[in-house]
């Protein structure tokens, strides 16, 4: 799992994948109908907040970015993102395969 420190630096060099601005900033919510307090990436310039996964995908802990393989087709040619969607509202690390042609779908998801 990756500090919160390393989250915020991930944040502050991508852009919202809604209005494009680089504005994404980590906060804690914790007024969710008595619930554990969860983390969000919120956009200064369009308000649009996502649900922020911190843990990477299984296959990828302790593993070097050479060392992933596709979960989908076993190729060599996988890398490790942090990436936010608009549809899902969610920000989370994701294994995107070269090798794959699926219309840029990830191979693998962690939420």
């Amino acid at each position: 799992m990756e500090t919160l420190t390393d989250v915020q630096a991930r944040l502050a060099a991508m852009a919202c994948p809604f209005c494009g601005e680089r504005s994404l900033e980590l906060r804690m919510q914790c007024d969710v109908h008595g619930e554990a307090c969860v983390f969000v990436a919120m956009c200064e310039s369009c308000s649009l907040q996502y649900l922020v996964d911190r843990n990477a995908p299984p296959s990828a802990e302790g593993a070097s970015v050479t060392q992933l393989t596709c979960p989908r087709c076993g190729g060599p040619h996988c890398r490790l993102t942090f990436r936010c969607a608009v549809a899902s509202r969610e920000c989370r690390y994701e294994i995107l395969c070269d090798s794959c042609p699926v219309d840029g779908a990830p191979a693998s998801s962690v939420m």
